[in-house]
Protein backbone atom coordinates (compact mmCIF):
# COMPACT_ATOMS: atom_id res chain seq x y z
CA UNK A 1 0.00 0.00 0.00
CA UNK A 2 1.19 3.41 -0.61
CA UNK A 3 -0.15 6.42 0.95
CA UNK A 4 0.48 9.85 -0.74
CA UNK A 5 -0.87 12.62 1.20
CA UNK A 6 -0.28 16.83 0.57
CA UNK A 7 -0.72 18.43 3.45
CA UNK A 8 0.17 22.08 2.87
CA UNK A 9 -1.07 23.35 6.62
CA UNK A 10 -4.19 24.93 5.57
CA UNK A 11 -4.30 26.84 2.52
CA UNK A 12 -7.10 25.21 0.75
CA UNK A 13 -10.61 26.62 0.55
CA UNK A 14 -13.22 24.30 1.98
CA UNK A 15 -16.92 24.81 2.36
CA UNK A 16 -17.00 21.72 4.62
CA UNK A 17 -16.56 22.62 8.53
CA UNK A 18 -13.58 20.45 10.04
CA UNK A 19 -15.30 17.35 11.65
CA UNK A 20 -15.39 16.88 15.67
CA UNK A 21 -12.44 15.18 17.19
CA UNK A 22 -11.23 13.51 20.72
CA UNK A 23 -9.86 16.72 23.01
CA UNK A 24 -6.26 16.85 23.20
CA UNK A 25 -4.53 19.86 24.59
CA UNK A 26 -8.08 21.78 23.82
CA UNK A 27 -8.36 20.94 20.30
CA UNK A 28 -11.82 19.52 19.52
CA UNK A 29 -11.99 19.31 15.72
CA UNK A 30 -9.86 17.77 13.02
CA UNK A 31 -8.27 20.53 10.40
CA UNK A 32 -9.08 21.02 6.48
CA UNK A 33 -9.01 18.20 4.43
CA UNK A 34 -6.07 17.06 3.31
CA UNK A 35 -6.19 15.09 0.03
CA UNK A 36 -4.60 11.39 0.02
CA UNK A 37 -4.51 8.77 -2.65
CA UNK A 38 -4.10 4.88 -1.04
CA UNK A 39 -2.57 3.36 -3.94
CA UNK A 40 -2.65 -0.92 -4.08
CA UNK A 41 -4.33 -3.64 -5.73
CA UNK A 42 -6.38 -4.01 -2.89
CA UNK A 43 -7.78 -1.23 -3.19
CA UNK A 44 -11.33 -0.27 -5.52
CA UNK A 45 -9.75 0.94 -8.61
CA UNK A 46 -10.96 4.95 -9.22
CA UNK A 47 -13.07 5.01 -6.07
CA UNK A 48 -13.36 7.77 -3.19
CA UNK A 49 -13.81 6.85 0.14
CA UNK A 50 -16.60 9.07 2.28
CA UNK A 51 -14.71 7.51 5.21
CA UNK A 52 -13.20 10.30 7.60
CA UNK A 53 -10.03 9.77 8.31
CA UNK A 54 -7.26 12.18 9.50
CA UNK A 55 -3.05 12.20 10.15
CA UNK A 56 -2.94 9.60 13.21
CA UNK A 57 -4.96 7.29 10.88
CA UNK A 58 -1.49 6.65 9.22
CA UNK A 59 0.17 6.14 12.39
CA UNK A 60 -2.47 3.67 13.45
CA UNK A 61 -2.49 2.00 10.36
CA UNK A 62 1.30 1.24 10.59
CA UNK A 63 0.93 0.04 14.37
CA UNK A 64 -1.61 -2.54 13.38
CA UNK A 65 0.26 -3.73 10.43
CA UNK A 66 3.59 -4.05 11.86
CA UNK A 67 2.59 -4.11 15.95
CA UNK A 68 -0.84 -5.91 16.18
CA UNK A 69 -4.24 -5.65 15.55
CA UNK A 70 -4.66 -3.53 19.23
CA UNK A 71 -1.08 -1.91 19.28
CA UNK A 72 0.02 0.25 22.77
CA UNK A 73 -1.58 3.37 23.44
CA UNK A 74 -0.52 5.93 21.17
CA UNK A 75 -2.84 8.53 22.77
CA UNK A 76 -6.45 9.59 22.58
CA UNK A 77 -6.57 10.45 18.85
CA UNK A 78 -4.50 7.36 17.31
CA UNK A 79 -7.46 5.37 19.73
CA UNK A 80 -10.40 7.36 18.16
CA UNK A 81 -8.51 7.98 14.41
CA UNK A 82 -10.13 5.29 11.45
CA UNK A 83 -6.55 3.09 10.09
CA UNK A 84 -6.88 2.96 6.69
CA UNK A 85 -7.19 -0.76 6.17
CA UNK A 86 -10.73 -0.15 6.31
CA UNK A 87 -10.73 0.56 2.05
CA UNK A 88 -8.43 -2.55 1.31
CA UNK A 89 -10.75 -5.42 -0.22
CA UNK A 90 -10.85 -9.36 0.92
CA UNK A 91 -8.79 -9.74 -2.64
CA UNK A 92 -6.99 -7.91 -5.16
CA UNK A 93 -8.12 -6.58 -8.23
CA UNK A 94 -7.38 -8.85 -11.22
CA UNK A 95 -7.71 -5.61 -13.68
CA UNK A 96 -3.77 -4.97 -12.59
CA UNK A 97 -1.87 -5.15 -15.98
CA UNK A 98 1.07 -7.44 -16.12
CA UNK A 99 3.85 -6.28 -13.84
CA UNK A 100 6.41 -6.83 -16.84
CA UNK A 101 4.75 -4.07 -19.23
CA UNK A 102 5.24 -1.38 -17.42
CA UNK A 103 9.25 -2.57 -16.34
CA UNK A 104 9.63 -3.28 -20.41
CA UNK A 105 8.47 0.30 -21.05
CA UNK A 106 10.57 1.70 -18.37
CA UNK A 107 13.69 -0.13 -19.19
CA UNK A 108 13.22 1.02 -22.97
CA UNK A 109 13.28 3.99 -22.54
CA UNK A 110 16.33 4.41 -20.09
CA UNK A 111 18.39 2.53 -22.61
CA UNK A 112 17.10 4.90 -25.21
CA UNK A 113 17.96 7.66 -23.21
CA UNK A 114 21.74 6.12 -21.81
CA UNK A 115 22.51 5.60 -25.86
CA UNK A 116 21.31 9.34 -26.46
CA UNK A 117 23.40 10.49 -23.37
CA UNK A 118 26.75 8.18 -24.96
CA UNK A 119 26.07 9.71 -28.21
CA UNK A 120 25.58 6.49 -29.90
CA UNK A 121 22.00 8.35 -31.59
CA UNK A 122 21.57 11.66 -33.31
CA UNK A 123 23.84 13.58 -30.52
CA UNK A 124 25.50 17.08 -30.51
CA UNK A 125 29.34 16.45 -30.99
CA UNK A 126 29.58 17.86 -27.66
CA UNK A 127 27.60 15.39 -26.29
CA UNK A 128 29.39 12.49 -27.79
CA UNK A 129 32.59 13.72 -26.38
CA UNK A 130 31.30 14.02 -22.88
CA UNK A 131 29.20 10.47 -23.06
CA UNK A 132 29.92 8.29 -20.17
CA UNK A 133 30.29 4.69 -20.33
CA UNK A 134 29.30 4.11 -16.62
CA UNK A 135 26.29 1.72 -16.33
CA UNK A 136 23.79 4.22 -15.87
CA UNK A 137 25.09 6.76 -18.34
CA UNK A 138 25.86 9.65 -16.09
CA UNK A 139 29.34 8.94 -15.12
CA UNK A 140 28.19 6.88 -12.01
CA UNK A 141 28.12 3.50 -10.92
CA UNK A 142 24.69 1.99 -10.33
CA UNK A 143 25.28 1.24 -6.56
CA UNK A 144 22.71 1.16 -4.02
CA UNK A 145 22.80 3.55 -1.43
CA UNK A 146 22.75 2.59 2.12
CA UNK A 147 18.46 3.21 2.83
CA UNK A 148 18.13 1.95 -0.59
CA UNK A 149 20.11 -1.43 0.97
CA UNK A 150 18.59 -1.43 3.98
CA UNK A 151 14.89 -1.20 2.57
CA UNK A 152 15.95 -4.12 0.35
CA UNK A 153 17.24 -6.34 3.47
CA UNK A 154 14.06 -5.17 5.35
CA UNK A 155 11.84 -6.50 2.06
CA UNK A 156 13.70 -9.76 2.43
CA UNK A 157 13.29 -10.37 5.75
CA UNK A 158 9.29 -9.49 5.70
CA UNK A 159 9.24 -12.61 2.94
CA UNK A 160 11.30 -15.15 4.72
CA UNK A 161 9.41 -14.43 7.77
CA UNK A 162 6.14 -15.20 5.92
CA UNK A 163 4.57 -12.07 4.20
CA UNK A 164 3.35 -13.07 0.76
CA UNK A 165 4.28 -11.46 -2.29
CA UNK A 166 1.16 -8.96 -3.15
CA UNK A 167 0.31 -8.33 0.50
CA UNK A 168 0.37 -4.45 1.53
Amino acid sequence: MLVITYDEHGGFYDHVAPPQAVPVSGIDRLGVRVPTFIVSPWVDAGKASDIVFDHTSIAKTIARRFMSTYPPDMGARVASSQHLGVVLQGRPRTDIPASDAPRTAIDAWRNSARELRRGNADASPRAKEAASTAPDGAGQELVLHDFQQEFLQFAVTMREAGLPPGQP
